[in-house]
């Protein structure tokens, strides 16, 4: 059957009004399926629903370039037709369009089935390792300027390269040093990647503020919330420290999520801090993708910011109030993530 859908794409690639043209099949189609079922090989995907979902997975803007804005629901819908046809197992279908469906991002370990992480990362390879169609595809089809296509071509290398998995950068390095080079990138350093340095003082600065708020608060504050319905103070700062453990797994490209029993006020607080410290220890020995980075950042350090304002407010409505403080003026230090912080500076009521 393989062979009867890769026959099906070709012909439709070979169509006169296909905007992609004939040779989106040899420069996308093919390096996705090939890179795809390597990547198969290394993760335990099942290679028949990964090479499936890659030979079809652009299906719906090679017939029809307008629905490119919503090819990979579209494209899944067809698959699954075509699928349905020549007889396959609804139970596969189910799995190829899934595949299909979330292909616009490469997805790390943990985030979809390992069908979906194989052909989601297989997209950006080979975007990585076809850069001469790429660039056909900016200057032709997007109708860009040289400067401008070259700088959408190179923004689409360092995006993905960042958001690949560690097995698929492997299977494609070489690629990535030429891609870099075409597009007029450094090793792919030419946009500033943000700084860990950035991260670790934010992870310093949420320990400084987490210290100050679970300092001095008696032991059955723990149960305090501030409605029957609400989450108690322990039960907020437990999720503290379930954001931290995952921010650890993330980082290093997993998602992991553990929801921890709350364990009593004086544990809690540290668990919360060697949680913290562990995450501080990981940032340190990288380097990690950019994409990891602002993930950290934008899922669980926010996150635990926001959780600690929750504690200095109920810590006010309990009657132990937390102090006000210039925190712009505080001694925050990366790396200092125990609850030994420095004295305030500038305190107010």
């Amino acid at each position: 059957m393989l062979e009867d859908i890769r026959q099906e794409v070709l012909e439709a690639c070979r169509r006169p009004d296909n905007v992609l043209t004939p040779a989106f099949y040899d420069q996308h189609l093919r390096l996705v399926a090939e890179h795809a079922t390597a990547l198969a090989d290394v993760l335990g995907a099942e290679r028949e629903i990964v090479e499936l979902a890659a030979w079809l997975h652009d299906l719906s803007a090679v017939l029809d370039f307008s629905t490119l804005p919503t090819h990979a629901e579209a494209s899944a819908q067809l698959a699954a037709s075509m699928l349905a046809r020549r007889g396959y197992p609804g139970d596969r279908i189910d799995r190829v369009a899934g595949a299909i469906r979330r292909h616009g991002a490469p997805l790390g370990a943990g985030e979809g089935t390992a069908e979906e992480v194989c052909v989601s990362n297989a997209d950006a390879m080979s975007q990585i390792a076809a850069p001469a169609f790429w660039l056909f595809f900016a200057f032709e089809v997007r109708k860009l300027g040289f400067a401008e296509g070259q700088r959408w071509y190179g923004e689409r290398v360092r995006q993905g390269w960042q958001a690949l998995v560690p097995e698929a950068r492997a299977l494609i390095e070489s690629e990535y040093a030429l891609a870099c080079r075409v597009a007029g990138l450094e090793s792919g350093a030419a946009h500033p990647l943000p700084s860990v340095d950035l991260l670790r003082h934010t992870l310093a600065t949420l320990c400084y503020r987490g210290a100050k708020a679970v300092r001095a608060a008696p032991p059955e504050f723990a149960s305090f919330r501030a409605a029957a319905d609400s989450r108690a103070a322990g039960q907020i700062l437990a999720h503290v420290g379930d954001l931290l453990d995952w921010a650890v797994h993330m980082v290093q490209g997993r998602h992991v999520w553990r929801e921890a029993v709350p364990l009593p006020w004086a544990e809690e607080s540290e668990r919360f801090f060697r949680r913290a410290a562990e995450l501080d220890h990981v940032l340190a020995s990288g380097p990690w993708p950019t994409a990891a980075l602002e993930r950290v950042f934008q899922g669980p350090i926010a996150d635990a910011l926001t959780h600690v304002g929750q504690i200095n407010l109920l810590r006010r409505l309990a009657g132990v109030p937390v102090r006000g403080e210039n925190y712009a003026r505080a001694e925050i230090v990366a790396g200092r993530t125990d609850a030994a912080q420095a004295a305030p500076r500038v305190e107010f009521e």
